[in-house]
C-alpha cells in the first residue's frame, strides 16, 4: 500500500510540472487550498509544496491530494518544446504501449511532459 501511495504521488510529480499553468485542485488535510502549486518534492514520507507565492508547505503524503482536469493535460502536451516530438503511451506498470489504449488509465509522454489520463 505505502509503494502504491509513492508511486501515485510521484506520477503526480511527474504531471505537476506540466500542469502548474492551472486546472490543479490541491488539498491539504481535508482542505482545498487556493495557492497555485509549482513544484512538489519528496522527503521520506513527507511531500514537500512549493506554492506561486514562493511559500512552501511540508506535509505526511497522506494529507496530500493533487486534481488535475484533462483538458489542461492537453494543453500541457501541445506547449511541449517539441512540437515534433513523438507522443509515447505507457500502461500504470510502466511498460510501453504501441498505441492510447481505448479505455483504462494510462500514461501519455512527450517531451519532457507526461499526463495520466482515464478514458472510459
Amino acid at each position: 500500500m505505502r509503494r502504491l501511495l509513492s508511486t501515485t504521488l510521484l506520477v503526480a510529480a511527474c504531471t505537476l510540472t506540466a500542469m502548474a499553468d492551472g486546472g490543479q485542485v490541491v488539498t491539504v488535510y481535508g482542505q482545498t487550498t487556493t495557492q497555485q502549486l509549482k513544484k512538489m518534492t519528496f522527503d521520506g514520507d513527507d511531500v514537500i509544496l512549493r506554492f506561486a507565492d514562493g511559500s512552501t508547505q511540508k506535509v505526511g503524503m497522506v494529507n496530500v491530494s493533487v486534481v488535475f482536469t484533462e483538458v489542461d493535460a492537453i494543453k500541457a502536451l501541445e506547449k511541449a518544446a517539441d512540437k515534433d516530438a513523438p507522443i509515447e503511451y505507457f500502461n500504470m506498470k510502466g511498460q510501453q504501449l504501441k498505441q492510447a489504449p481505448k479505455h483504462g488509465t494510462f500514461l501519455m509522454k512527450k517531451d519532457d511532459k507526461i499526463v495520466k489520463l482515464l478514458t472510459k
